[in-house]
């Protein structure tokens, strides 16, 4: 019996209508503030329908009208815009040097920045310090700035791992040996009860440069998280592609020799044993150790504690070879992970991100040189390479807007 494969091509009303309310929302989220004839006329939906879901927004809490136009001759309108004090998110970001934390309301708006403790990935007591830090930053914020009447709607933790963010399970991390098979979204349920993300960082630093950075007219683009780890989050078609796995864009284990396609990287892939800031410190200590010269000694006064990879930089500032070489052995990595990116997705822009940033003259020493390496091995137009703008706020600015977009976006999905 043959199969009949007619498809429907109507919808139901109470489907267009959910369609209606969603590319509304949408619109208003980036357009206000606006009347309801000129989203009539702009979005090609009858004024009779959308004055009735706008009423169901203000009733809501959605939006809010905000006066008569000023606008000279006939009837004036009424403007209306997205209440972003409808609700606010918390993001986190564990990345970095230091614990990040944010709260955006629903506007995109930060509320309030805040930088935390110093993180050490073996401490067997992190996930309990991170739970107290958010909860101090909660109570603090909503003590010192009255944030409590804007309720919280959802919480988005982004850290160097591979997750399964479907479920909030951390499958592997290297950085975080103690939390690999740990269902983070439970654990932070039962502190918070709020809505969970759990996603990795680079994809978040990937969000964050997409909605606040310079690349929102950007479909194609890759942001380079250089930190403890690396990893590459990437923007195809203006949609985050996360792989079949979610594991796409951990750069760090690429290889540069056919040496090493015989040695297992359980803990860092090679290029972030070879190209992380921390690399720098690493590779100074064994040229003092080969008792060559370095005036890194003496910035540091023979204290090799005090050696830090932004001593290493203010040392080949002033012309110091040791610290130079160190630095090109760092460049020379960085530039194969770059140049693969490079000939395999032809972004748009590279965006270089994570604590590598907060070195001393990053552009003059880093990303210049490796433009110059890249410009020799890619045989077709380059993509920009630049620094982040948002900085290392990125991947904490990104955690927030990711909240939003999936608090909202699962209600509200369709735009145009």
């Amino acid at each position: 019996m043959a199969l009949n494969l007619k498809l429907q091509n109507t919808i139901s009303s109470k489907h267009q209508l959910m369609m209606n309310k969603s590319i509304i929302l949408n619109y208003l989220m980036e357009c206000s503030p606006i009347s309801r004839a000129e989203i009539s006329k702009q979005l090609n939906i009858s004024p009779p329908t959308v004055s009735k879901i706008i009423d169901k927004f203000i009733f809501e809490g959605l939006v809010e009208e905000l006066g008569k136009d000023k606008s000279k001759g006939g009837k004036k309108a009424t403007k209306i815009c997205f209440n972003s004090k409808n609700g606010s998110v918390i993001g986190v970001d564990l990345a970095k040097d230091r614990i990040r934390i944010v709260r955006s309301d629903l506007g995109r708006k930060i509320l309030e920045k805040y930088v935390g403790f110093k993180i050490y990935y073996k401490d067997e007591s992190l996930l309990d310090k991170v739970i107290k830090e958010i909860n101090f930053f909660i109570n603090n914020i909503e003590k010192n700035h009255g944030i409590e009447k804007i309720p919280l709607k959802g919480i988005c933790l982004g850290l160097p791992a591979d997750i399964d963010s479907e479920k909030g399970i951390i499958k592997g991390a290297p950085l975080f040996p103690n939390w690999k098979n740990l269902n983070l979204r439970n654990i932070l349920l039962k502190n918070f009860p709020t809505k969970i993300f759990i996603e990795n960082s680079k994809n978040m630093a990937a969000i964050g440069e997409k909605y606040l950075g310079e690349n929102k007219n950007l479909k194609n683009f890759v942001i380079l998280e250089i930190g403890e780890g690396i990893g590459a989050g990437i923007i195809i078609d203006d949609v985050l592609y996360k792989g079949s796995n979610f594991s796409a864009g951990e750069v760090g284990f690429i290889l540069s020799s056919k040496e090493q396609l015989y040695t297992k990287y359980k803990i860092k892939g090679v290029m972030e044993k070879n190209s992380s800031p921390g690399a720098l410190k690493t590779e100074i200590l064994g040229v003092i150790k080969s008792k060559q010269k370095t005036l890194v000694t003496e910035i540091v006064g023979n204290d090799l504690k005090k050696i830090t990879p932004e001593v290493v930089c203010k040392a080949a500032l002033t012309g110091d070879n040791a610290s130079k070489k160190v630095i090109n052995n760092m460049v020379e990595n960085l530039s194969i992970i770059i140049s693969n990116l490079v000939l395999i997705l032809d972004p748009e822009t590279i965006v270089i991100g994570g604590d590598i940033l907060e070195l001393p003259e990053v552009e003059k020493l880093i990303i210049g040189p490796i433009r110059k390496i890249i410009k020799n091995v890619v045989p077709f137009k380059l993509p920009i390479i630049k620094k982040a703008e948002l900085g290392v706020d990125a991947g904490v600015l990104g955690c927030s807007i990711f909240a939003i977009n999936n608090i909202l976006g699962y209600l509200y999905p369709y735009k145009l």
